[in-house]
């Protein structure tokens, strides 16, 4: 079973990088057109690449708190975690390029950040973002489905449930 979990965590990983190098590229080649100055044109493919690389790796972590995450209440924890990851991370690397950004005038060693903001380094993440969260929630829903072998349900209310489990025993 864990082999099987290692597996499917691997090609889900592969495969989100995969969807974030298309959406890099994408991404890339839409902002350098809007951008149009020719200093900046490189910032926008290099600031994608980073947005990409940022939020899949903020996806495999999740993707890895997921798929671990225990059925009972120390499964919620990591789900939590993984949201807290998922978000988080990101979240820091804008964070992180700005402030480097807004810093580095005149500085050579950070005049890096500074063309990644120019370049809308915020709405790539956003946009490398979204893409994940639908291909992450995807892959998530698929996993737990398999694993914890869901059968649809109807809701019944907490007093009706409690009633079903005194008439069972």
């Amino acid at each position: 079973m864990a082999n099987r979990q290692t597996q499917n965590l691997i090609v889900s990983i592969l495969l989100l990088a995969g969807v974030l190098a298309v959406v890099s590229g994408v991404a890339g080649y839409v902002v350098s057109q809007r951008v149009g100055r020719q200093h900046l044109v490189g910032a926008a493919y290099a600031a994608s690449g980073l947005a990409a690389f940022v939020v899949w790796l903020a996806g495999s972590l999740s993707l890895r708190f997921t798929l671990r995450a225990p059925k009972n209440q120390a499964g919620v924890t990591a789900l939590l975690m993984a949201m807290l990851l998922r978000v988080g991370l990101p979240l820091a690397g804008v964070v992180l390029v700005t402030q480097l950004g807004s810093r580095a005038a005149g500085n050579a060693q950070v005049g890096w950040a500074a063309r990644f903001t120019k370049a809308g380094f915020f709405g790539l993440v956003v946009v490398h973002y979204l893409v994940a969260l639908m291909v992450e929630t995807i892959l998530s829903v698929r996993w737990l489905s398999q694993r914890d072998h869901f059968s649809p349900q109807p809701y019944l209310p907490l007093q009706e449930r409690s009633q079903q489990k005194a008439g069972n025993t």
